[in-house]
């Protein structure tokens, strides 16, 4: 999947929405532009111009893969499918850059 990449984002911590104990958690999360989609449904509509910034789950080895990209740019991304507590879940394991064009 071809993307324009623009960071990534490594976020742990414990939580205690749900649970007064708390809940480790640990998020590798890669901000993507995508176009805006208009979109609506009965009691709201959306729609839009330019880009939006959306959220792509990266397996937490990958991210040092990262630390030598120069964001923002564009990527090629290597993603597998994986079952998840939600069913299959696709999360990014890599990329391999797309050269950059050259002027004429």
């Amino acid at each position: 999947m071809k993307v324009h990449a623009i960071g990534i984002t490594h976020m742990f911590g414990i939580s205690f929405k749900k649970n007064p104990q708390g809940q480790k958690y640990d998020l590798t999360r890669l901000k993507v532009l995508r176009p805006v989609e208009p979109t609506g449904g009965d009691n709201f509509t959306l729609h839009g111009y330019g880009f939006e910034v959306t959220d792509l789950e990266v397996e937490a080895t990958a991210m040092t893969k990262f630390s030598q990209v120069p964001f923002p740019c564009e990527l090629e991304l290597v993603i597998e499918q994986r079952l998840g507590r939600r069913g299959a879940e696709q999360i990014v394991t890599g990329f391999k850059p797309i050269a950059a064009r050259q002027a004429a």
